[in-house]
């Protein structure tokens, strides 16, 4: 790859177009300066993260390392470049994280379960991780994609490009949903234009691992993103590996987000551990209560947990889990805005073959069969709402 070996050699770095990629950033609530250039993109506010990782969570310790996770973020632009680069520094992977995905492996080799994959035009090239290039001072770490070789599909109809340039294709990079990381420059190869693609409206989701993405392997299968997409929309994606409904975590949520839709998915987290029926009862009643209130007129879906195997850990006989989705449901009807769906619908005991986990974790299909009922589900309770930003699909029979 020519601009890999341009990046490795001393000085050749100059002739690249490089600029900043926090200027191509979707779905992020913040960024913070992480010095030399370096930015970190932030799916939650500093009041979040200081809530969830707070004596009021069940386990603040593991919720402040999923808060870093860059679920749901990406990198959108137009370009004509035949090649492109991110800088890019990973974190390190959690506990929780290697935990889960040692379910998946077994005693078996580790395989990729994350990183950094991309979509050209309509054309879509599976995760990579980082390598590092250069020597010395210019030493570095870049995802690097050929885009010529992924995809010629055009960018849609109205998008301008110089004569004697390129085509022009719409590039969207996923950063990793199961870690966290720090980008700098996104370089291309020379002569070519990069243009930032304008914020869509957003898709609000909140939730725990599932909708974080846990083990689909690929940030771009995550179902709240491909809701996003069919739906048009940018996503917030505040999905927390191990998460339970915690009425603190909206915090200064409705002062920095305007969603278009909003997703609540909670459920399964109960199972583990003993708690009392009416206080998640109050509780979660409470975190609705308050959702409705940020956004009084915005549609908001709530869903509980979807099928789940009881072999490899049996919920908890002093868990109040079995009522919990009778709860949400109770809940969400209070609310005019809202509606409710049972998890077990999007995906049931007859999709168990979709879990990459054999635990409660869908893989890639299990998360596109999801986002598929999903969509049914929002076209039937609410298409007049659903539709003002983009029309829903209609061929989702089963």
């Amino acid at each position: 790859m020519e601009l890999v070996q341009r990046l490795e050699t001393p000085g050749a770095r100059a002739g690249l177009i490089g600029v900043s990629a926090a200027s191509f950033l979707h779905g992020v609530v913040a960024t913070t300066h992480e010095g030399m250039g370096w930015v970190r993109p932030w799916r939650f506010t500093s009041q979040q993260v200081r809530s969830i990782s707070s004596c009021l969570a069940w386990h603040p310790g593991l919720y402040r390392q999923m808060a870093f996770c860059t679920a749901g973020i990406w990198l959108e632009f137009d370009t004509d470049a035949s090649e492109i680069a991110l800088e890019v520094q990973l974190d390190e992977e959690s506990h929780g994280t290697a935990e889960s995905l040692q379910l998946v492996d077994g005693d078996g080799p580790r395989r990729i379960h994350d990183g950094f994959s991309v979509t050209v035009g309509t054309t879509h090239a599976a995760p990579i991780i980082p390598i590092r290039v250069g020597e010395g001072k210019e030493a570095t770490t870049v995802v690097a994609f050929s885009l010529s070789e992924i995809a010629t599909t055009p960018v849609p109809a109205g998008i301008q490009h110089l004569p004697g340039i390129g085509e022009m294709r719409r590039v969207r990079l996923f950063l990793p949903c199961l870690r966290g990381c720090i980008i700098r420059t996104l370089f291309a190869s020379p002569s070519s234009q990069l243009i930032p693609v304008p914020e869509r409206p957003l898709l609000l989701v909140l939730g725990d691992s599932l909708a974080q993405g846990f083990v689909c392997d690929d940030p771009a299968f995550a179902w709240p993103t491909l809701v996003a997409d069919e739906l048009g929309l940018d996503v917030v994606n505040q999905g927390v590996g191990g998460q339970v409904v915690q009425v603190s975590s909206i915090a200064d949520v409705p002062k920095r987000v305007s969603p278009a839709m909003v997703i609540v998915e909670y459920g399964g987290n109960y199972r583990y551990e003993p708690c009392r029926a009416d206080v998640v009862r109050r509780e979660i009643k409470t975190y609705l209560d308050l959702v409705e209130r940020a956004w009084p007129t915005v549609p908001c879906t709530v869903m509980s947990t979807t099928w789940f195997s009881e072999k490899r850990w049996s919920t908890h006989p002093r868990s109040c889990f079995p009522e919990v989705a009778s709860f949400l449901k109770e809940a969400a009807q209070n609310h005019k805005n809202m509606s409710f769906i049972d998890g077990m619908e999007l995906l049931g005991a007859r999709d168990a073959h979709l879990l990459a986990d054999g635990l409660e974790h869908p893989n890639a299909e299990g998360n596109k069969l999801i986002a598929k009922r999903l969509l049914a589900h929002l076209h039937k309770e609410m298409p007049q709402k659903t539709c003002k930003n983009a029309p829903l699909p209609l061929d989702f029979a089963e």
